[in-house]
């Protein structure tokens, strides 16, 4: 089980009362820590996982269905990243419930800060329509200090006790 820890900027947006406490996450990936951005007028949540920084951005619209689109969006990453099918489908099933709780890292927020100013970028550099799954590729291939500069793609793999990707892998993803 997972947990999804929401910035008091989405809890806001979403109009939810958080848990007071969330049980420990027992899944791969641990809780996933959420936050909203905008694009110009476009709205974005990006989510950010405690364990591997691996990171989903999704659009804001349709709050009810915004713990759907996440686990669609991290299933979708585990596919790209080669995780067995087995295991990605093991890890979304953890995420069925995500009950929504406070933030509880200051690390892993500043991370999520980092990762949306890159994230931000990314968008300016790519005028028009962007690919959600290219701009996640990218930030998985983005070496993290939180993970003493590890690349997100290689904690996910571990975590799923899969050899790293190759760098090659991810920038062949982005071309394709």
């Amino acid at each position: 089980m997972a947990g999804l820890r929401c910035t008091q900027r989405l809890l806001k947006k979403l109009r939810v009362q958080p848990e007071s406490e969330l049980p420990p996450a027992t899944n791969r990936l641990g809780d996933w820590y959420a936050n909203v951005f905008n694009v110009g007028a476009k709205r974005f949540v990006i989510a950010n996982s405690e364990r591997t920084h691996l990171t989903v951005i999704v659009p804001m619209r349709d709050a009810p269905r915004l713990r759907e689109r996440i686990r669609e969006a991290v299933h979708e990453m585990l596919f790209r990243l080669r995780v067995p099918p087995e295991l990605a489908a093991e890890e979304v099933r953890g995420m069925e419930r995500m009950p929504i709780g406070k933030t509880a890292s200051r690390s892993v927020l500043g991370s999520m800060n980092d990762l949306t100013f890159l994230a931000k970028h990314f968008f300016a550099d790519e005028p028009g329509s962007v690919d959600l799954v290219d701009v996640q590729m990218y930030l998985a291939g983005t070496p993290m200090g939180a993970l003493e500069y590890a690349f997100p793609s290689e904690e996910v793999c571990r975590a799923f006790g899969m050899s790293p990707p190759s760098h090659d892998m991810l920038t062949r993803s982005l071309l394709a």
